[in-house]
């Protein structure tokens, strides 16, 4: 990791404790004024910094995609996108025993609406779930959540929309993974999701997904969402998802929990615990087992979010949970797009 990255992210995580962290745990540290009016004025020119990177890159995105927008599409259709995005993550994780691992993670989605808002470009380094429901941008899934049906990182590829109605997505995506840049994967996926409003508090979404590339053959996987809204910004969801390998000859089952709170306009907790079996023709084994609490705080503006991730995860040793393993999370995500 270089330096200056290291930099950004030591910054970031100054910022985001002076944010997150709830006055109640300042209220004994009885800080001096001349060092709490020091790092006030660092942060507010950090972020002006950052706020002028924001918006160079969110132009230069947008005019990227608007000039692929143009050469793909119909002249005859004089349309402005405005949904060209680019997402970054830094995520810096601290383990039981004094291991760290840092990374940077992004997605970077071109929409075409010249093609009659069929089709979208997309270039990225891990798969964003889109099981965010109807809530605010602050009470998203858990970025440390997001998962795909492959493990690779580093696709670019293409997705082709069939239908985006209200209650029914169906779509395609072809392209290739960038795991070896000498031998490139390629995959084409397929998806449809429904949602059914099934009472004024209990919405149902089920997924399917085809999926098939060239290293691991063809993988199937099915997924079952439950929100229950217990009030306007308070939700509880059910999230359970087998994946089907047919090379591995292994079904891949997860099952979740969570429970979303909007604790302030700004602030959301999600409080999760996932499992996860691996079944064969022969049983079905345990894997291990997540307990989490995650904190998302919009920082600044609606482009720049920090996250904080205590977890607990058990593991099993001969048909047995494990000692827990303690892990904290502290992630940065910052959306860089036209300002209008």
């Amino acid at each position: 990791m270089s330096n200056s990255l290291k930099a950004t992210i030591i910054k970031a995580l100054r910022l985001a404790v002076l944010f997150i962290t709830p006055a109640a745990f300042c209220a004994y540290a009885d800080p001096d004024p001349d060092m709490l009016e020091a790092d006030q004025s660092n942060v507010q020119s950090w972020l002006s910094n950052l706020e002028g990177t924001q918006l160079s890159i969110g132009d230069y995105v947008h005019s990227f995609g608007e000039g692929l927008d143009r050469f793909f599409g119909s002249d005859e259709l004089e349309i402005t996108g405005k949904r060209n995005k680019l997402k970054v993550y830094l995520p810096l994780t601290w383990y039981q025993g004094g291991r760290t691992d840092s990374d940077i993670n992004f997605k970077l989605q071109i929409d075409l609406p010249r093609t009659n808002h069929r089709w979208k470009l997309f270039l990225s380094s891990f798969s964003e779930s889109e099981e965010t429901g109807e809530l605010p941008n602050t009470l998203r899934q858990p970025a440390s959540q997001t998962r795909a049906t492959d493990e690779s990182l580093n696709q670019v590829g293409a997705r082709y929309l069939f239908e985006a109605s209200k209650n029914r997505l169906s779509y395609i995506e072809s392209g290739l993974k960038l795991s070896r840049i000498v031998k490139p994967n390629p995959f084409v996926k397929y998806r449809e999701r429904y949602k059914t409003q099934l009472d004024d508090q209990l919405e149902s979404r089920t997924q399917q997904t085809v999926y098939l590339e060239a290293d691991r053959g063809l993988a199937l996987e099915f997924e079952q969402i439950f929100d229950f809204k217990i009030e306007h910004d308070n939700l509880i969801r059910g999230d359970s998802r087998l994946t089907w390998w047919r090379q591995d000859h292994q079904v891949l089952i997860n099952q979740r929990f969570i429970h979303f709170s909007k604790v302030s306009p700004l602030r959301a907790r999600a409080i999760y615990v996932s499992g996860n079996w691996l079944a064969d023709n022969q049983s079905i084994d345990f894997d291990y087992v997540d307990l989490a609490v995650n904190w998302r705080q919009r920082i600044y503006k609606d482009w720049l979010y920090a996250e904080l991730e205590p977890k607990v995860t058990w593991y099993d040793e001969q048909n047995k949970l494990s000692q827990p393993q303690y892990s904290l999370l502290f992630q940065l995500e910052m959306h860089f797009y036209k300002v209008s």
